[in-house]
Parts: C-alpha cells; sequence; structure tokens
C-alpha cells in the first residue's frame, strides 16, 4: 500500500538531507469525510423543508442545520486525525547518495525506539 492511499499532505513542515516532512491528514474514515457527510445531510435535509411549509418550524430547523453543518466543517481538524509524514528521497535523489542507506538505516533504527504515550 502507497503511503499515499492512506494519508492525505496538506502542507510541507520542512525538508533535509533525507527528505521532506509533511503535515498530514488520515485519509479514509477522517473528521473530513465524517464532516462533509453532515453537510450534504443538512443539504438534503434543507432542500426538501423548503418544498413545503409545514409550519412546524421544520424550515427554521433545517436553516439551524445547515449554519451548524458548514460551522463545523470549518472547525480545524481532529488532532487524532493529524500526524507528520516523512516521505524519504530515493537514495540517488538525496545530497550524499553514498551515504544515505546507512542514514536511513540509522533514522529506522531511532525510530524504532520511540513510543508516542497516546499508543
Amino acid at each position: 500500500m502507497n503511503y499515499e492511499d492512506r494519508w492525505e499532505q496538506i502542507k510541507m513542515l520542512g525538508e533535509g538531507g533525507q527528505g521532506k516532512v509533511f503535515l498530514a491528514r488520515k485519509r479514509r474514515g477522517s473528521a473530513l469525510d465524517e464532516k462533509r457527510k453532515g453537510l450534504l445531510s443538512a443539504m438534503r435535509e434543507i432542500t426538501s423543508s423548503m418544498r413545503i411549509d409545514h409550519g412546524d418550524g421544520s424550515q427554521e430547523r433545517a436553516c439551524d442545520n445547515l449554519v451548524n453543518a458548514i460551522e463545523n466543517l470549518r472547525k480545524p481538524d481532529d488532532p487524532d486525525q493529524l500526524a507528520a509524514l516523512k516521505v524519504l528521497h530515493r537514495p540517488q535523489d538525496s545530497r550524499d547518495p553514498e551515504r544515505a542507506a546507512d542514514r536511513i538505516r540509522r533514522e529506522m533504527e531511532a525510530m524504532r525506539g520511540l513510543c508516542h504515550p497516546t499508543y
């Protein structure tokens, strides 16, 4: 599986001799997908409620739901859906191709020793 199947790159955070680091968002089941579904649902509700005024406040509730869905879409992403994604250069494209494979090996060893308190 390619990393692009799981992660959407939002913006580049930095670049070094071994690769680039991006702020990334999980693709599948992401909070943004849920927000889009909520917006679509609210738009359907308002469209259907505008056809007939039942006099029961349903149009006003539908408008409120649409406003809430739009505001929810504009909220920042859930931090649990965000990550730093490091995309390594191919060894031949790195600043020092002769030592690139060794540098990557050392970085992988260092990463194996890391443990985030949440996981």
